[in-house]
């Protein structure tokens, strides 16, 4: 009778994967509802000046043969 309530007890490697992936879902849902689902996308009101990048940037080649 002891063997039988400790059959019921033991956990199988395939219950224990199926508990940890519903935890971890779950702890993910937990975090999107708690900061917003698209709470990095938002701007808050920045915006990117029209300069950029300046004349003294690496980004703005000086002489470029191609571009002749």
């Amino acid at each position: 009778m002891a063997d039988d309530a400790l059959a019921k007890r033991t956990t199988t490697r395939r219950s224990f994967l199926k508990r940890a992936a519903l935890a971890g879902a779950a702890a993910s849902v937990l975090g999107l509802l708690a900061r917003g689902p698209f709470a990095g996308s938002k701007t808050g009101g920045r915006s990117i000046p029209a300069g950029l990048p300046g004349a003294g940037s690496i980004f703005q080649p000086k002489n470029d043969g191609r571009r002749s």
